[in-house]
């Protein structure tokens, strides 16, 4: 997914070029501290816990910054809602925001304010880049599915 959204998507553009061999492992340890961190959201709590997001989505459509933000938000939505690991989801919502954050105040990362294929716009970073933490655990459940015969839900537990 990495490779496809920086080298053919072209949303985001790091810094020399070329992405730098830390992101893979930085990647696994931002989704590791999440599922750790999300074991202390009760499942109950984790659509309440994106609340925050709706205004801002609202106010980057609004001025034009960022129109991606509403399918990101529903994105992120319905994999909470729906999805094997609302916890996780939720929390990652979050903790991807402040990676991002971080990293593009570093200037490690630059996001594409013109979203390329769509029409739409972003922030830089988008408020809602978690939903792609959400899509990759989505494809590796379906792949542990696909490939050993387990459930969603068996994975999830």
């Amino acid at each position: 997914m990495e490779l496809f959204f920086s080298e053919v998507w072209l949303i985001y553009e790091y810094q020399r070029g070329l992405m730098p061999l830390f992101v893979p492992v930085g990647h696994w340890f931002l989704f590791d501290a999440g599922r750790r961190i999300s074991a202390y959201l009760p499942v109950q709590k984790a659509m309440i816990s994106l609340l925050p997001f709706i205004p801002l989505v609202a106010y980057g459509v609004w001025t034009g910054g960022d129109t991606s933000g509403v399918i990101l938000l529903l994105l992120v939505l319905v994999f909470t809602k729906w999805g094997p690991q609302p916890a996780l989801y939720a929390t990652m919502a979050w903790a991807a925001l402040l990676m991002e954050l971080w990293g593009t105040y570093l200037a490690n990362w630059t996001w594409a304010s013109e979203v390329p294929w769509t029409g739409l716009t972003a922030w830089n970073p988008p408020l809602l880049v978690g939903a792609f933490y959400c899509l990759g655990d989505l494809l590796v459940n379906l792949s542990v599915e696909r490939f050993e015969g387990k459930h969603l839900l068996e994975v999830s537990e």
